[in-house]
């Protein structure tokens, strides 16, 4: 039997937060979230678990944070194949560039410059 893996995130707001892991082409799981969490699953052993940040200060009994000044996590998705990375370009055009959803918070600091190149990146590749 293999083992799953729960990140636990806080969130300010946590509808936008699962927006944001939805709009890339992750699925909200619905039977294990309520109004303080989400349940993002990113593979049938990973779920990523948005915490609305008064839930993640009671949880973790520690507070939140702040992001400008701290991290709290770090991720990174793995892909089988380029081809897997390439299906989701059109997922992170729609949240990067259109909905301007990611990165989430723009806590990067992302510009309009910044947006502009990476749409134009997304699409020369799927022109390719």
């Amino acid at each position: 039997m293999s083992q799953q893996t729960y990140i636990g995130l806080p969130a300010k707001d946590l509808a936008q937060a699962t927006e944001f892991f939805t709009q890339l082409g992750f699925s909200h799981n619905p039977q294990a979230s309520d109004e303080r969490t989400a349940c993002i699953v990113i593979s049938d052993d990973t779920m990523v678990m948005l915490n609305a940040e008064p839930y993640f200060r009671q949880f973790t009994q520690s507070e939140v944070a702040d992001p400008s000044t701290a991290r709290e996590v770090t991720l990174g998705l793995s892909a089988d194949s380029r081809e897997q990375v390439e299906a989701r370009l059109d997922a992170i055009l729609a949240a990067a560039v259109e909905s301007r959803v990611m990165p989430l918070g723009n806590l990067t600091g992302m510009t309009d410059e910044e947006r502009v190149r990476l749409g134009a990146w997304i699409l020369a590749r799927q022109r390719e």
